[in-house]
């Protein structure tokens, strides 16, 4: 598999390549956000590893940038960081990080984190759709903020791209007179807060995808 790692730091990029590569992986390091955009820009990675406290763009900035951008939406990601408040932990997980990696490093326990970390990656493309562009699975906390006969409105932590369709299953869908529960994204905006509005139509169960 391929990682990036992400960190202003020259000796952290240097021990984690060393680690990573002792699995068997290809490794490439950038030291700072930007650079890491503009790399995933052009070439495909698997896993990011980002630093969360680098100098103007910190990692939380970096995973942000990378949400709103559907077609990099098969990346997995960890954060490499001193920060252990919890409210930082929490903050990363609602971002979508699928890991949390606490400085100072650990080698044997970040050869855990790297192990973990490729498993769940593989399994994740193995698992992955591949019959309709269109298909796809909720998997975090939604809010309806809009009901009409025709369709939602939802409030999500991540972008969902116009043509998408999901399955939403909440009984206040039933409560608001909807019964069928496929719903098409056709218009996606930004609330604030890295939160995202998208306005879903309801899919007729007899249309095709």
């Amino acid at each position: 598999m391929k990682f990036l790692v992400v960190d202003d730091d020259p000796a952290i990029l240097k021990i984690t390549s060393r680690l990573i590569e002792t699995q068997g992986h290809e490794v490439e390091c950038c030291e700072n956000a930007l650079d890491a955009i503009q790399t995933l820009s052009e070439l495909t990675y698997d896993i990011l590893i980002t630093d969360a406290t680098m100098p103007a763009h910190s990692g939380f900035d970096l995973i942000r940038s990378l949400k709103k951008r559907p077609e990099l939406n098969y990346l997995s990601i960890a954060m490499l960081t001193g920060r252990s408040e919890k409210s930082d932990i929490e903050h990363a997980l609602e971002l979508g990080v699928q890991d949390y990696i606490v400085k100072p490093i650990d080698p044997a326990l970040f050869v855990e984190k790297v192990v973990r970390l490729s498993e769940r990656h593989r399994k994740k493309k193995h698992q992955k759709p591949v019959k309709s562009k269109y298909n796809s699975e909720m998997l975090v906390p939604i809010k309806i903020v809009r009901m009409t006969d025709i369709g939602v409105s939802i409030e999500s932590p991540y972008p969902l791209s116009k043509g998408t369709v999901v399955t939403i299953d909440l009984e206040e869908l039933k409560h608001g007179g909807i019964l069928k529960n496929r719903f098409k994204a056709i218009f996606n905006s930004e609330s604030g807060k890295g939160r995202h509005i998208t306005e879903l139509l309801l899919l007729d169960l007899d249309e095709k995808e």
